[in-house]
């Protein structure tokens, strides 16, 4: 039988990996397609973790909650599901992929201004910000 805190371990090892998968993936992608294939992917995860999320319930509910309640309280480095993997996505797909997407913005408002490019509106990086 596998125990609330050897899930745990699995379900975040199987997050990161999944992160790192998409991270792989997109990172073979330039130019201004950067901002349209990490919000395709953000969208596809946000999604995905929802629903993982729901099936853990349990260990939300009961390993989680007395994790925390006996190791560390609310900066204990144990977080629900849906919590664990947006840390995830933030470590292993957002932080990596910072810099390529500032200078892909950077171009597109450079380009909007000297009204050589796709309009500013056009490009949603309420994304990027999130």
């Amino acid at each position: 039988m596998i125990e609330g805190g050897d899930l745990y371990k699995k379900l975040r090892n199987v997050i990161d990996d999944k992160v790192t998968c998409v991270y792989n993936k997109a990172k073979k992608v330039n130019g201004v397609d950067i901002l349209t294939d990490y919000h395709k992917n953000w969208k596809d995860y946000k999604f995905s973790i929802r629903v993982l999320n729901g099936v853990a319930q349990y260990l939300n509910k009961h390993w989680v909650q007395r994790e925390k309640e006996e190791h560390g309280g609310p900066d204990s480095a144990v977080h629900d599901v849906h919590s664990m993997g947006i840390v995830a996505w933030r470590q292993n797909m957002y932080m990596k992929n910072l810099e390529p997407m500032m200078d892909q913005i950077m171009r597109v408002i450079q380009k909007e201004r000297e009204n050589e490019g796709e309009c500013f509106a056009c490009v949603n990086f309420e994304i990027v910000i999130q």
